[in-house]
């Protein structure tokens, strides 16, 4: 993996699975994402965990844009789109 991230902006809630198999739903702010050109991995500030995190972009279901309460179909174009 790059060292070096997309900058992003924005909020988006998703249905999240983590590596123990546990199920939550978060709302994010976005700060990046990880590589740049084909990202894996999305940084953000987590309400639900009050603390920066980072979420692996195949471990994210049903994502909802938070600003027009829309689902997102394609996330990378979607990320793309809101990068700084």
């Amino acid at each position: 993996m790059k060292t070096e991230g997309l900058l992003t902006q924005g909020q988006i809630r998703f249905t999240y699975t983590n590596s123990q198999g546990e199920i939550t739903i978060r709302t994010v702010n976005l700060i990046a994402v990880y590589p740049a050109e084909s990202p894996e991995y999305l940084v953000g500030y987590c309400e639900l965990r009050k603390e920066e995190r980072t979420f692996r972009l195949v471990s994210i279901q049903n994502p909802i844009d938070t600003q027009h309460e829309s689902p997102i179909s394609d996330m990378e174009r979607w990320l793309s789109d809101r990068n700084r």
